[in-house]
């Protein structure tokens, strides 16, 4: 344990404050070190104001409800991150939907009963979305008679990234310079608001920072595998719809997808991160080049469903994350998708979709592929 060090850096773009929109970077070295497996964490703390920073905090006492995804929690803030080495070059890129995915990812792996725990805890993801409103409202502390003080509550998440999703420590040698780079969300995708009278929320966030543990590199040089994430977007208008995507993967298992309405994309009062609920009659998965043959076509709503749970590993099922094809079949937590029986090579011909549902006005349809990549 002695062997052990706690790290912690300031942002390269660091400021008193950052907003909606702002870019953060950070860059993490130690020479002779490694990057223990799956430490890397962000932290901070959120303020959210009325209109303006200039406007004023919102307070207890402001009438209404302040959400935002309780899947998500922190990592709400996030609308896009990146992950690069000296060496590697650019080993990662979410480009939008970050969040989507933490919530995908927390639906497909824990029940509500298995958010109640300090680990979620910290990174604000609870059982109940009305826990949320608690960690966005200013909160004045009762200093023992004395003047109070305001008390905001600190976030601690750790990004899932492919930086925290790997089977071993990371070496600096490997690696050289490492590289975090996120865009943070918009003000009302981060946000919902049913708050009374108040409009146009602005949130921020202050003393950001990224903390991580590192040990002494050992001397064995094998490759590092971790798992990364490709994200697509596509929008659908009608029952029987046929899609049709280029995947930059060379070693996808598996395909996660959720829906959403266009016109709740943006919109301040809606949970921009919902997993929203579409009647599925039947869905088609087709894959077809020189070496790999996939054609999945399935009509059955259960086993839809299940697939979906599947598609974050082939292992997976009821019994590993104690999931129920009725959690995932609920109104905000519908996901549906694939394993892929393997890994397969996306890179030089397209994945298609087809879908048979009861759409009946434009939707967005967020794929996220999971792949391998070795380090």
């Amino acid at each position: 344990m002695d062997n052990i060090r706690y790290h912690e850096i300031k942002a390269q773009n660091d400021k008193t404050t950052f907003q909606a929109d702002d870019l953060v970077d950070f860059e993490m070295e130690s020479n002779g070190r490694s990057i223990v497996k799956n430490s890397i964490e962000i932290c901070g703390k959120v303020q959210v104001y009325k209109t303006s920073i200039s406007g004023g905090r919102v307070v207890r006492s402001d009438a209404g409800k302040l959400y935002m995804n309780k899947n998500a929690g922190a990592h709400s803030f996030i609308e896009n991150i990146s992950c690069s080495t000296l060496n590697q070059g650019n080993i990662e890129s979410i480009g939008f939907a970050y969040p989507r995915w933490v919530n995908m990812l927390t639906s497909l792996e824990k029940q509500n009963q298995n958010l109640n725990n300090v680990s979620s805890l910290c990174e604000w993801i609870v059982p109940d979305k009305e826990l949320t409103d608690n960690f966005l409202r200013e909160t004045k502390v009762d200093n023992g008679g004395a003047a109070t003080y305001t008390e905001d509550f600190t976030f601690s998440m750790k990004p899932m990234i492919v930086l925290n999703r790997t089977n071993a420590d990371i070496p600096f040698e490997k690696t050289g310079k490492v590289r975090i780079s996120m865009n943070l969300a918009q003000n009302e995708k981060a946000l919902e608001n049913h708050l009374t009278g108040i409009t146009g929320l602005v949130y921020t966030i202050t003393d950001m920072r990224l903390r991580f543990r590192s040990v002494p590199s050992s001397q064995v040089s094998e490759s590092i595998v971790a798992q990364k994430l490709t994200p697509l977007k596509t929008t659908i208008n009608s029952t029987n719809a046929s899609m049709s995507f280029n995947v930059p993967s060379k070693a996808s298992n598996g395909v996660s997808i959720s829906f959403q309405a266009q016109s709740n994309e943006g919109n301040p009062s809606k949970d921009n991160l919902e997993l929203e609920k579409l009647n599925v009659q039947s869905v088609q998965y087709f894959f077809n080049s020189a070496n790999t043959y996939l054609n999945y076509k399935l009509d059955n709503t259960s086993e839809i469903i299940m697939r979906g749970l599947k598609s974050v590993s082939p292992n997976n099922d009821e019994g590993t994350y104690q999931i129920t094809q009725a959690d995932l079949a609920s109104n905000s937590n519908f996901i549906i998708g694939t394993d892929f029986d393997g890994v397969i090579d996306l890179s030089q011909n397209s994945f298609e979709v087809e879908l048979q549902s009861n759409i009946n006005s434009a939707t967005n349809v967020y794929l996220v592929f999971h792949s391998l990549v070795s380090m």
